[in-house]
């Protein structure tokens, strides 16, 4: 029964009065210590029940030891990016018709480098699914997300960087993949120079196998030229420049800032390491410093 405020020093009053009648001033005094024991129990019964765990909800606690993470919500900007990067990734891989091995392992690493939960790896393979369905368009797979992505270049190079490490999976992509990644960066306003750079630098991690160590040496210095976005006889300034420039941009610290959800800095993260690597081979044929 609820307890009105106000009502202790009446029961206290009405208790003491009934003591005095029954037995005068030490009739009184077990009445009024009966009273406060009543208000001691009456109060510690109402802490017991504001600790259960319907009480704990309606006040907003946790009453877990471990709580799990909540799940996010459909409509947060982390969780529309969640799902319209794998979605746009199952799009992207049945392209032209059928999803290869290779693309499934690719978009796996994505997840792995992710470091997601077995809850969230279900959510992502979920998506993934889904953008693989028959009619499916990229206009629904970025829905809610391409105008945002718009008005932030640097996220936006990262999604498409995303796309093509997938779309490589098997190789250069042929004519129904490469029409997907254009149509990628025209909605998402990414220029025609970052796209090639872009390709590049996802190129740049495949090798042929069996090239001789010449060619592949050769091969690496003009895959890092093409990572950094410049020709090879661009000045030791213009190199500088141009690395410091995609530092600067695929930095993940800037990227949070701007909006990218916290799971995919690992990923900004291998995109910082590749436009290093490429910045070590040309500065050690230069001998930059």
């Amino acid at each position: 029964m609820a307890r009105v405020p106000g009502s202790e020093p009446l029961a206290l009053l009405v208790l003491g009065c009934l003591g005095w009648v029954a037995g005068g001033f030490i009739g009184a005094g077990v009445g009024l210590l009966a009273g406060y024991l009543l208000e001691r129990l009456s109060l510690l019964a109402k802490a017991a029940s504001d600790a259960t765990p319907e009480t704990a909800t309606r006040h907003g606690q946790d009453t877990t030891e471990h709580p799990e993470a909540a799940p996010p919500r459909e409509d947060s900007l982390g969780e529309r990016f969640f799902r319209a990067a794998f979605l746009t990734l199952g799009h992207l891989s049945k392209a032209d018709g059928h999803v290869s091995r290779e693309e499934i392992q690719a978009a796996e690493r994505i997840m792995q480098r992710m470091s997601l939960s077995a809850a969230r790896r279900d959510a992502a393979m979920q998506r993934f699914r889904e953008g693989k369905g028959v009619g499916v368009t990229l206009a629904r797979c970025l829905s809610g997300l391409d105008e945002w992505l718009a008005g932030h270049p640097e996220i936006s190079l990262l999604f498409l960087e995303v796309m093509l490490s997938v779309a490589w999976a098997e190789g250069a992509p042929g004519t129904e993949k490469r029409r997907v990644l254009q149509e990628i960066a025209q909605r998402l306003r990414v220029e025609a120079g970052e796209f090639a750079r872009a390709e590049a630098q996802v190129a740049s991690g495949r090798r042929s196998p069996g090239a001789t160590a010449a060619n592949e040496s050769y091969a690496a210095l003009e895959d890092a030229y093409r990572v950094l976005g410049i020709p090879p006889m661009a000045s030791d300034g213009d190199v500088r420049r141009a690395y410091r420039r995609l530092i600067s941009r695929h930095h993940p610290d800037k990227l949070l800032a701007q909006g990218l959800p916290d799971e995919w800095v690992a990923v900004a993260n291998e995109h910082t390491h590749q436009i290093r690597r490429a910045w070590e081979v040309v500065s050690r044929v230069r001998g930059l410093r």
